[in-house]
């Protein structure tokens, strides 16, 4: 990876000043040209690689960059360490609200919705609220539910690397919370904990050539293509599917 060094202004004029400006910025260009370069060749050479051993399963080295890693490194310090930042987002924003109550000599039940939308140049996010409460005048009573749920579309991350659909939902009650989210991207299908996105989170994942589960339950047999089965018909069996 190119390790951009920092302009060094000496001149003692505006003139110099801006000469050894200029270039620096030259001699900057020059650089990053060739570190992406080396970005897109090293993505190459990394999906080939995932290509050709996807069937042996192979995977990054330990301690091994990503182009996509390093391409992060390298955007993250163009942008520390610029001097002019010109940077302009649309955001259009909507929001809905709904109210229904229902009173009876049993109670009164009560309903808040919401719903918000927003929309920018790298995703829509559609986000929904529901707020129920419950006042049971027989047994003197009160209990509150409270569900979040959104549905993002676009780019799922802050580079725009991981492009798709993510759907998530917060429950709270008075038994406690419930926490989930979902993504299905170019890569893969992924069940997550809620607590975060890296792979210690997924609790199951379907990718383009393997699929992984922390926990599986069979309620069928299984079939290989090989004309074998898993048969629990009766107990658990390994036999021959094909002709009797």
């Amino acid at each position: 990876m190119a390790e951009l060094r920092l302009p060094k202004i000496t001149g003692k004029t505006e003139k110099e000043q801006l000469e050894q400006i200029k270039t620096y910025m030259f001699q900057l260009t020059r650089d990053l040209n060739f570190a992406l370069k080396d970005v897109k060749a090293r993505e190459t050479e990394y999906k080939q690689s995932n290509q050709d051993g996807s069937e042996k399963g192979s995977q990054v080295n330990p301690g091994e960059e990503t182009p996509i890693e390093t391409f992060a490194k390298i955007k993250a310090l163009i942008i520390k360490s610029a001097d002019i930042v010109n940077s302009y987002y649309e955001i259009i924003s909507k929001k809905l609200e709904g109210l229904y109550v229902a009173e009876s000599d049993f109670g009164i039940f009560k309903q808040e919705t919401e719903a918000n939308f927003q929309a920018t140049s790298t995703s829509i996010t559609q986000q929904y609220i529901s707020i129920q409460e419950i006042e049971d005048a027989v047994n003197n009573l009160s209990e509150l539910r409270k569900d979040h749920c959104y549905i993002r579309t676009g780019w799922l991350d802050d580079n725009q690397t991981i492009a798709g659909v993510e759907i998530g939902k917060y429950s709270e009650t008075e038994d406690g919370t419930d926490i989930g989210f979902a993504r299905f991207t170019t890569d893969e299908l992924a069940f997550y904990d809620g607590q975060g996105t890296e792979e210690a989170n997924k609790l199951a994942w379907f990718s383009k050539y393997r699929s992984y589960f922390r926990n599986v339950k069979l309620i069928g047999n299984v079939e290989f293509d090989n004309g074998y089965i898993i048969d629990q018909s009766d107990g658990l069996a390994f036999r021959w599917a094909g002709d009797d």
